[in-house]
């Protein structure tokens, strides 16, 4: 495992991505995702930005794991748009120790590194993307994900199913219990 406050993520975790997800003009999600060994569960990082010199820690939201990416982890940070707008550094934090600078969040307004934080060359320039495109593109990942949650809400059926049975017997058994207790 990592030093407590090292630059770097705990031994066995890996970071793929960090990005800035709008909700609204006030508010966001910092998404981080990434992989661990297996067997290996250092805890998800606290989301830490520097902001006018204020430091702000910030938890994730539980992480659902999917089934089949058991080494994946997920967090999720609600964070206003403003203090992403005017970090002067972001890092993740993880409990046991470690930690990384994120030099820029994707999908939103760049998060000014720290000085310690190895940036990079700027981002290239982006591209206009028709939004027949992007209303195809959505369609098709709605049309993708259209099993996923035809399982999720059978499964969902199934356990409502069992929970009413379960309490049907509960109160038969509670009715045994009355019978008996006045006779």
């Amino acid at each position: 495992m990592a030093e407590p406050g090292s630059v770097s993520a705990p031994e066995g975790v890996t970071v793929d991505a960090v990005d800035w997800l709008p909700s609204g003009a006030r508010s966001g999600i910092v998404r981080a995702r990434g992989h661990r060994l297996a067997g290996h569960d250092p805890g998800l990082p606290l989301l830490v930005v520097v902001r006018g010199g204020a430091v702000r820690r910030f938890e994730s939201l539980p992480d659902v794991q999917p089934a089949g990416e058991l080494d994946a982890w997920r967090g999720a940070y609600v964070v206003e748009a403003d203090v992403v707008a005017e970090a002067e550094s972001v890092r993740l934090e993880w409990p046991g120790g470690g930690q990384l600078p994120v030099g820029r969040l994707t999908g939103g307004p760049p998060a000014p590194a720290g000085p310690d934080a190895d940036v990079g060359p700027p981002a290239a320039e982006g591209t206009v993307v028709d939004r027949a495109v992007l209303a195809e593109r959505r369609a098709g990942r709605a049309e993708a994900a259209e099993p996923g949650q035809a399982r999720a809400a059978r499964d969902a059926l199934r356990a409502a199913e069992a929970r009413e049975l379960q309490s049907a017997r509960r109160e038969e058994e509670l009715g045994a219990a009355r019978a008996e207790r006045d006779a």
